[in-house]
Parts: structure tokens; C-alpha cells; sequence
């Protein structure tokens, strides 16, 4: 999954996910991006549930990256990789002008 926004807002337990849910690996996830807030369980992730790599997750904004808050579920809001079988997680990698996390 390849991204490139000015701004990118998820609230209410939205997501943006790449999974392999048998043998394989799981794509990427890149995103360039001016400014992202994830908010109210909100979550951007890559995941393997058999063996393969997890994927990584690449973001790159130009300005602020917002991360808060939970859904009503308990779900926090967050970057996430990862693997429930014999496979490893991605890498995970943030950069941003400034990093604001509250509320978790």
C-alpha cells in the first residue's frame, strides 16, 4: 500500500492494514504525507498470521503526526506489526517534524 496525502485523518477505529493471513508474506505500507492523526482507535499496521515476514511500516510526514486516544472497545490508537504464527514482524519507522502521543 503506497500513500501521498497532504493530510491523513483516521478517528472511530478506522484503519489502514496489509496482512497475509496464510503462508506468505505481507505487503508494505508507505506513507508520505504532510501531516497524519490517528484518533479514537485508530490504527495503521501490518501483520502475518502464518510464516512470512510481518511487513514494514514507513511513514514519512513533512509536518505533525498525532497519535491519541482509544475506541470504545479499548482498541488504542497506534503504528502496530505483527505476527501470530512463525513469521517476525515488520519494521516499523516514523519520521515526522513533531511526534505527539497522548491519551493511550
Amino acid at each position: 500500500i503506497q500513500l501521498i496525502a497532504q493530510h491523513l485523518a483516521l478517528d472511530d477505529h478506522a484503519f489502514i492494514s496489509a496482512e497475509s493471513t496464510a503462508t506468505g508474506d505481507a505487503g508494505t505500507v508507505s506513507l508520505l504525507l504532510g501531516t497524519l492523526d490517528l484518533a479514537a482507535g485508530s490504527q495503521i499496521s501490518t501483520s502475518v498470521a502464518g510464516a512470512g515476514y510481518g511487513g514494514d511500516l514507513t511513514i514519512d510526514a513533512s509536518g505533525k503526526a498525532t497519535i491519541s486516544g482509544q475506541s470504545g472497545s479499548a482498541f488504542s490508537s497506534g503504528l502496530y506489526s505483527t505476527t501470530s504464527g512463525f513469521g517476525d514482524g515488520g519494521n516499523i519507522n516514523l519520521a515526522a517534524q513533531n511526534i505527539e502521543i497522548r491519551n493511550q
